[in-house]
């Protein structure tokens, strides 16, 4: 199951990745994987489910921050 979701990682086909690394128990390589791409809006939801720390959380949280104040997005309805 693992090389199968490293294989639709490589096709980038992630959302399916990100499902098979799951339904393996490994919700960490999804994690993982999510970091790696920078998706920090994802990994702060996998974080709410119970991954990863706090430390983790508030990482995603200021990658946040500064995704929309790279946009100078200064608030967010």
């Amino acid at each position: 199951m693992k090389q199968k979701a490293e294989v639709a990682a490589y096709f980038k086909r992630f959302d399916e990745a990100e499902e098979l690394y799951s339904r393996s128990d490994r919700k960490d390589l999804a994690l993982d994987m999510r970091m790696r791409l920078g998706d920090w809006f994802r990994v702060l939801q996998l974080t709410q489910t119970g991954v990863g720390d706090d430390s983790l959380r508030m990482k995603a949280l200021r990658e946040i921050g500064d995704y929309y104040a790279d946009r100078q997005r200064w608030y967010v309805m």
